[in-house]
């Protein structure tokens, strides 16, 4: 991704759901072989021009990961939808336990990681410097009782052209962050802060609570919470996300002819 200058992004209108549309209206029969076992053999009339091929739905995808405030732009995409593919594909749902948006935006793209404590709020200034635009920041703390981030560091973050923040601890300043333009994601909410100490690690992998995140992974967070998805396995992810997107699709337009989701499931 290449960006002229930081002050650029903000006015520039990227909307991935366009690609979305640009497809015939013509009706196209799906089948849904790859999807959940209980549906697979449900026949129903889908509208491509809502509903795209793979290819370009991942297209999309891409090109949502490498823009810069999208939080208006992703409905495509959501947080259950991704860990269902992920659990499917992987066995495990991706998901970091506890983080919550604390402002009600939406962000989606690629990790630079940062290891620190919750003494130290340094590391996490030093990572907005070293960050690129589009970026997202997840930050994995040592203890949650101070916080690592709140009103500075966000417009800091915002205005370098980062893309969100994710912190597995503690942030402050909330009646200044839900009302910015800028996705930031937290376990918990406390009024105190650390030091600087910049003893912390940026871009590095990390494991905790059994999760790994390693720097140039995908991450998304909604309001339902924050999902991982490993770089190696993205393609994989976002076609099982796909395939997910098209059953979901088909049993709406089943309810809506009147069917019972209990027969819709088969699980009577």
């Amino acid at each position: 991704m290449s960006v002229k200058n930081n002050k650029t992004h903000k006015n520039s209108k990227i909307s991935p759901n366009s690609l979305l549309r640009k497809f015939s209206s013509k009706k196209t029969k799906i089948k849904l072989e790859n999807s959940e076992p209980n549906i697979s053999k449900m026949e129903s009339q889908v509208d491509e021009s809502e509903f795209p091929s793979f290819k370009s739905f991942l297209d999309a995808v891409k090109k949502a990961s490498d823009s810069v405030n999208l939080d208006k732009n992703l409905d495509f995409i959501s947080t259950p939808q991704i860990s269902d593919a992920l659990q499917k594909i992987n066995g495990s749902n991706g998901v970091i336990p506890y983080v919550k948006s604390v402002n009600g935006k939406k962000t989606f793209g690629r990790v630079l990681t940062v290891q620190t404590n919750e003494l130290d709020w340094g590391t996490s200034v030093k990572a907005i410097d070293q960050a690129k635009v589009g970026e997202i920041l997840f930050i994995n703390v040592e203890g949650h009782k101070a916080a690592i981030w709140g009103e500075l560091t966000s417009k800091a973050a915002q205005k370098k052209g980062i893309s969100g923040t994710i912190i597995n601890g503690a942030c402050r300043d909330f009646d200044a962050i839900k009302n910015m333009d800028y996705p930031v994601f937290s376990k918990t909410i406390v009024p105190n802060a650390g030091k600087p100490l910049l003893n912390g690690k940026i871009n590095t992998d990390l494991c905790f609570d059994g999760i790994k995140v390693n720097p140039g992974d995908y991450i998304l967070g909604d309001e339902c919470g924050v999902v991982v998805i490993p770089q190696k396995i993205f393609e994989e992810a976002i076609k099982s996300l796909w395939e997910i997107k098209n059953s979901e699709k088909r049993i709406i337009t089943l309810i809506n002819d009147g069917k019972s989701l209990l027969e819709i499931l088969k699980l009577n």
